[in-house]
Formats: C-alpha cells, structure tokens, sequence
C-alpha cells in the first residue's frame, strides 16, 4: 500500500463511499428500490469513468454512500 493509503485512513478511519460494478445497472437498481432503498437520482448517469453510475441514498445504507457502476461490456473492454 503507498503513503496515501496509509495517510487517508489515519485521518479518516470510516469508509464514506462504495462502489459496486453491476452486469445490468437498471435491473440492479430496479432490485434496489423494491428492497426500500432510495437512489439519489431516479436513473444512471454516466460517470467519470465513462460507464452508467448511480448512486444509493447514504441514509438508507448506515451512511455509506454506494455507487452502482456497470461492468464494461466484452466488446466495449476490447476497446480499450
């Protein structure tokens, strides 16, 4: 692990955001809010990673906030 690793958890012990890479973001999300959990935007974005993202209400989820991100596809991973 570098320095900042080392640094950023000395400082800041609590983990304030999750990612989880999903096959289908709008199923995992639908799947989410039947469970009760609020999304804080009502359908993905794409995200600074070029990729559909949304994230899940931080109140819902003992305030960690969670990203759903979805997985490159086979075709679009070869482009890269």
């Amino acid at each position: 692990m570098n320095n900042f690793f080392f640094f950023f958890f000395e400082i800041n012990p609590i983990i304030n955001i999750l990612t989880s890479k999903v096959e289908d973001i709008n199923v995992a999300l639908s799947e989410v809010v039947k469970s009760g959990i609020r999304s804080l935007d009502a359908k993905p974005k794409i995200g600074a990673h070029g990729k559909p993202v949304v994230f899940l209400h931080p109140k819902d989820l003992g305030g960690v906030l969670i990203e759903l991100e979805q997985k490159w596809s086979n075709k679009e991973e070869n482009k890269k």
